[in-house]
């Protein structure tokens, strides 16, 4: 479970992945504008998020839907914030998937998930956990992230390079994975991975950061051009990045 107790803080975090994950330099991301709303073709309201066994996701048409569809915006119930949806030519989405105060991992999740397409699995989301008290500091929160991180890198290939950064919401962390791709409990999930790496590369970041008894993952899975050298992947990725999560805004 992503909330159990971490064993390291921030300072500690590469021996706390048993270098499955590469502690890089730090960096410092700025904000930008967010992206102007984008135009989903579908809103679905998730009433019951299954991620154990058998994945059955019972969904209807969310009630807000034509306001979500007119204004790109997505307000998230009982917490004060809302999100832009898009319009970034490399995330091209156009329907988003939303589960608001599931328990399912006995912790209370909000989830934002937008998808190319209504049957397909999700390729970016937002994701806001409300804290238990005994998660009381940024370092605990991040290094709780971190510990969920290395249950979902379990019994995969997948090699992750984490990186400590400076944001506009204050310390965080970025998480790279190569050739990853979306899946239906995505990005609380075991990292799925293409079997096309040589033809249909990809890139994916999470970036983790907190406010007072939240923490938020920011998620997105990019194309790339085969052949793209990993830094410059995970360039763009960051460039996407700044953009996609400056949309989440507390009203």
């Amino acid at each position: 479970m992503l909330f159990r107790p971490p064993r390291a803080l921030i300072s500690r975090l590469e021996a706390a992945l048993l270098l499955c994950i590469s502690l890089c330099a730090s960096h410092v991301v700025h904000a930008q504008a967010p992206a102007e709303a984008g135009p989903p073709k579908s809103i679905w309201l998730v009433k019951q998020l299954s991620c154990n066994g058998f994945v059955a996701h019972e969904m209807a048409r969310s009630p807000d839907a034509a306001e979500i569809g007119r204004t790109g915006i997505v307000k998230i119930p009982n917490l004060q914030m809302e999100f832009i949806v898009p319009s970034i030519p490399e995330l091209a989405v156009s329907s988003v998937k939303l589960a608001f105060d599931d328990r399912g991992r006995k912790v209370v999740d909000h989830y934002v998930l937008l998808s190319r397409n209504d049957l397909d699995d999700p390729v970016a989301a937002v994701m806001v956990t409300e804290l238990p008290s005994s998660v009381d500091t940024p370092q605990k929160a991040l290094g709780a992230a971190v510990a969920g991180e290395r249950d979902n890198l379990r019994g995969t290939s997948a090699q992750p390079t984490l990186e400590r950064i400076s944001t506009s919401w204050g310390e965080g962390l970025d998480i790279f994975v190569p050739n990853r791709i979306g899946s239906p409990c995505f990005p609380a999930a075991r990292f799925k991975l293409t079997a096309d790496s040589e033809t249909k590369p990809t890139i994916s970041l999470s970036r983790f950061v907190t406010l007072p008894g939240r923490l938020i993952q920011f998620a997105l899975i990019l194309p790339v051009t085969p052949g793209t050298p990993l830094e410059a992947q995970k360039a763009n990725a960051r460039r996407i990045m700044e953009i996609y999560a400056a949309g989440l805004r507390a009203r």
